[in-house]
């Protein structure tokens, strides 16, 4: 293929880069440029990171990272993993522990597949010449100059029993019947780690480091069989055969072997590896002589996802590379094909396919920070743990004086006429950080620069800054800009806009923010040109909007440009619809009330007292210890809480006492210092609302003040979800909340008006992350696997009412259970099971059973909850039931039981004067879903029941939660029937938890 990427920068200097803001044509595998950004991070390497359009790809967007990497003795590639081979570790965690050898990182990304449970590395791992685990397939390989080398290594361990007989062995990997064989040094762990039953030489050998090209002695000193883990010695060795072990001869040689006998391991290595310092294993090369590969095994080849690999150029430059994937809008990934083509297109004729997907990590130190930064964003949110890295990395020296001045942000684009601070970072000759010398000087190009760094950019083009220390030491950036972006969005201070609807004579503060093809630009709102349609109200420079003053309802438009792109809202002036958002949901992690005598306040997660969310505000009052006020007696919290802008009413949602008492809030920065909300001659949740005096800025607290016809000076309220507002607002009717699928891509769309969406996550197989809905829509690619899923979208408004949908995607499912093949319940129950959330157990004729039919006890049930939560029960086995039955509990629920107990889900029923858990009784329909809506947030609109003849039934501790499963369809009915009291079998719960979960 012809090579047709052009680089967007070009070297004036050895700090200088000129950087671009174009779309231009990179090459088939990623799309077209819209940016690409360059950063020295040393006098050999070289760091870009690249963000490409491309509309064959879901989200139209790719972006990759890459190091560009001159050989050389001073910073070099080198491999590391922490302490140990068995567990993961994360990229700051291994970071750490070179600092503590005495290196300094620069990049790194991570390096060998691994096997999930427990780390340990597939693939061969050299440190510092020495082999720490064995492979021979395709790995990349580092010499103490900086040189690579890719491919397959050559690299065998073999042992030589006493009687002669040689053998292939395996080294520090995990014990299975196909290794067969495994050497084990303390490099593993202090174990072995098996989980096979296995026959072990305990070792003394003459070193304990295994070298390509030598051969180690070792005398066995004892034996250890009928085991799985064996410990390994300090300084010793573990040499274990699985008794599951094909190998006939080495079984029987291994078991000749008695304490005092010599054995020997060799190592050898191919030629070219032969002077390898570092070294690990990747999977399938990617390019070979210059050709990038087409064919390839591994299962996830031709799906797009996040991937990483390293090459090598003809000149000998190392690219370590990295793609994000599968996160709409910013990175689709690549395909194995594509990442091939890729690396090819980078000029590497020598390519190798690194651990991908969540694994990916691209780590850089920035010149002039201490520490390594995250720059791609993994698919799983954070950083994975990983089996080990490969890092650029140097000898830390001790500081010298400044060398290099470096000038931030590097990655900036502008509009025109825009500013920018501009952040200065020094660092040594050997580009180690140091403070930034006095005395500095700031001259531009393509723009203005003022003496304390802040750039006004001139024309489209590129705006060069310069700065020069007294020492003669300096820095240069390009800077980006444009006249012409690609989008413009206007916002206020509290969100996106798409219209705006003002009261005659209201001011609003417009915010404007420009995009180049996704891209954002540095902009402030005087380097947009702002118009109003004649008779709505004026605009100035700085997008400010102050509505016309006439009582007549008038509508037109805002219209905001910057060269060739415009952007026009819809503007209407006249009476304004009630909107707002809560500001205080007695949630924890929020700012906490604060009480005094006679006023006790507490946090409840109790679900009756819940409105909104997870959590209350429990307030016991004794206005007997109360203070007076105009003559009443009165107690006061306080609860400070600043008010949105343009807020001129609160809401609150209180549960009364029928006290006839009254609840006022305090203000701040108004003309009075407290607002009467009314009073509590009600019980249950009512939503009071007031209107704030002019000029309110805050809540201060609130109080309870004693009443003329008050029935009692004492008792007890609920508060939750306080609302700002602006109008008389009112507002329990859920967002609507759409959610479909076509063509392998799952659309959502939300809408609520008029205060517009709060929150919305997604959770796949349980998996959950937060959507981006600020459009109001979003689309994201399902899974490709093949397998079955299940998709669960939930969403909010901003004053806390929520929606949820559940889909089914088609897809293999295996069935562990003799008894459902033919069972309505049967793709439920095989989800759950998959999930580990339901087991069944064994039957000697049927293999494993599940009993679809039975119905779920109390403790089953409590189990299953346990494991649908992701809860770890063992953390609960020190606490103690209060159930007079608690003696009835199986042992294999006892700790789920104490858990659910614990949390609050399970709390027993009272007769006779005692409390009973009822292990083994039925678990009725109405208790199912009581203890699965403690589990939920509030927030739900409680359905009618007035269609089912026997709601009659329902008790009363359970009405709400029965209303919020029917409203959410997890809970239908069957015949105009919803059955409360009749017991739930194995099935049905499976049913419900899967589209809960």
């Amino acid at each position: 293929m012809k090579r047709n990427m052009v680089h967007m920068f070009r070297r004036a200097s050895a700090l200088l880069l000129t950087l671009s803001l174009a779309v231009g044509t990179v090459g088939a595998s990623i799309g077209s440029y819209v940016t690409q950004d360059g950063l020295e991070l040393s006098d050999t390497a070289h760091l870009l990171q690249g963000r490409a359009y491309n509309d064959g790809v879901p989200g139209k967007y790719q972006s990759e990272q890459l190091v560009e990497y001159r050989p050389e003795s001073g910073l070099r590639p080198i491999v590391a993993y922490g302490n140990t081979l068995y567990g993961r570790s994360d990229v700051a965690y291994v970071e750490s522990w070179l600092k503590g050898q005495g290196f300094t990182a620069t990049a790194g990304i991570n390096g060998s597949f691994f096997t999930m449970a427990n780390g340990v590395p597939i693939g061969c791992v050299i440190t510092n010449g020495i082999v720490r685990s064995s492979d021979n397939r395709n790995s990349v390989g580092f010499r103490a100059d900086g040189t690579a080398v890719i491919g397959t290594p050559g690299l065998e361990l073999r042992v030589t029993f006493p009687n002669g007989t040689t053998a292939p062995v395996h080294y520090n990997k995990t014990l299975s019947a196909p290794n067969g064989l495994v050497l084990y040094s303390r490099d593993f762990d202090a174990e072995t780690r098996s989980t096979l039953p296995s026959y072990n030489l305990v070792l003394a050998p003459d070193t304990i480091s295994i070298t390509p090209g030598n051969t180690v002695s070792a005398t066995v000193t004892d034996i250890v069989e009928d085991g799985k883990s064996c410990a390994i010695p300090a300084g010793g060795m573990v040499l274990s055969l699985t008794d599951e072990s094909p190998y006939e001869s080495a079984n029987t040689a291994i078991r000749a072997a008695k304490p005092g006998d010599k054995l020997s391991i060799s190592c050898s290595i191919s030629p070219a590896w032969s002077d390898v310092a570092y070294a690990c294993g990747g999977d399938e090369m990617l390019v070979m002589d210059g050709k990038a590969q087409t064919e390839f095994n591994l299962d996830s080849a031709k799906s797009r996802a996040a991937r990483t690999a390293v090459g090598l150029k003809a000149d000998g430059t190392l690219v370590l590379y990295a793609i994000d994937g599968r996160q709409s809008g910013y990175s689709a990934g690549l395909t194995l094909p594509e990442l091939a083509e890729r690396l090819a297109e980078l000029g590497c004729v020598t390519a190798l396919n690194l651990d991908g997907g969540g694994s990916t990590i691209f780590s850089a130190r920035r010149p002039g920070e201490s520490a390594l930064s995250t720059l791609n964003r993994p698919s799983d949110g954070d950083p994975r743990k990983c089996a080990n890295f490969i890092f650029l990395a140097r000898e830390t020296v001790p500081a010298g004086e400044a060398a290099q001045l470096h000038i931030y942000p590097y990655n900036a684009a502008m509009l025109t006429g825009a500013r920018l601070t501009l952040t200065l970072r020094a660092t040594d000759a050997a580009w180690q950080p140091v403070p930034a010398p006095d005395g500095l000087t700031y001259t531009a190009e393509g723009g203005t620069v003022s003496a304390d760094g802040v750039l006004t950019a001139g024309a489209a083009g590129t705006a060069t800054v310069t700065v020069q220390a007294p020492n003669g030491s300096q820095g240069v950036r390009g800077v980006r800009v444009t006249d012409s972006p690609s989008a413009i969005t206007l916002a206020t201070a509290e969100g996106a806009l798409t219209s705006l609807s003002c009261a005659p004579g209201q001011t609003v503060d417009l915010n404007a923010s420009a995009t180049y093809f996704g891209y954002r630009l540095i902009a402030q709102d005087d380097c947009f040109t702002w118009t109003a349609s004649e008779g709505i109200g004026d605009i100035d420079a700085n997008g400010v909007f102050t509505a016309a003053a006439s009582s007549a309802s008038s509508s037109g438009t805002i219209t905001c440009t910057a060269g060739t792109a415009k952007v026009e809202l819809p503007v209407k002036v006249g009476a304004v619809a009630p909107e707002g958002s809560a500001i205080h949901g007695f949630e924890a992690g929020e700012v906490q009330a604060e009480g005094g005598p006679g006023l006790t306040l507490s946090q409840v997660q109790d679900a009756a007292h819940v409105r909104y969310g997870m959590s209350s505000l429990k307030v016991q009052y004794d206005l007997s210890q109360g203070g007076e006020t105009a003559g009443h007696r009165q107690l006061q919290a306080a609860l400070p809480l600043t008010l949105p802008p343009n807020t001129d009413t609160v809401g609150l949602w209180v549960y009364g006492d029928n006290s006839n008492n009254s609840l006022s809030l305090q203000l701040a920065g108004g003309e009075l210092n407290f607002k009467w909300l009314g009073q509590l001659n009600f019980s249950g949740w009512k939503y009071l609302t007031a209107a704030l005096p002019a000029g309110t800025t805050a809540v201060t607290g609130f109080s309870i003040t004693e009443y003329e016809d008050a029935s009692a000076a004492s008792g007890t309220v609920w508060l939750d979800q306080l609302i700002a507002a602006r109008g008389p607002l009112s507002d329990t009717t859920p967002p609507n909340l759409s959610v479909e699928t076509a063509g392998g891509v799952l659309h959502i769309s939300v809408s609520n008006e008029p205060n517009g969406v709060g929150w919305a996550t997604l959770s796949v197989d349980g998996n959950q992350q937060e959507l981006d809905l600020s459009s109001g829509q979003c689309s994201l690619p399902l899974p490709d696997d093949g397998l079955a899923h299940q998709v669960r979208v939930e969403a909010a408004d901003r004053c806390g009412n929520l929606s949820a949908r559940t889909l089914e995607i088609p897809g293999t499912l295996n069935n562990p259970f003799s008894d459902t093949e033919s069972h309505w319940s049967r793709d439920y129950v095989s989800y759950c099971a998959r999930q580990g959330i339901m087991k069944g157990s064994s039957d000697g004729q049927w293999g494993q059973v599940y009993r679809p039919d039975a119905a779920m006890s109390r403790q089953e049930f409590a189990v299953a909850l346990i494991r649908f939560l992701g809860v770890d029960p063992d953390a609960y086995a020190d606490v103690t039931l209060p159930w007079a039955d608690a003696d009835r509990v199986e042992p294999w629920a006892l700790n789920a039981m104490k858990a659910a107990y614990s949390l609050g889900y399970l709390t027993g029923s009272k007769s006779g004067g005692a409390l009973y858990g009822q292990p083994s009784a039925s678990v009725s329909r109405q208790e199912a879903v009581t203890i699965l809506g403690r589990t939920q947030a509030r927030g739900y609109q409680a359905a009618s029941l007035e269609g089912f003849s026997d709601r009659g039934q329902i008790g009363s501790w359970a009405e709400t939660h029965v209303a919020s499963m029917v409203s959410q369809g997890i809970l239908a009915g069957s015949h105009g029937r919803l059955d409360p009291t009749g017991s739930l079998t194995r099935g049905q719960v499976a049913k419900i938890l899967y589209f809960l979960y």
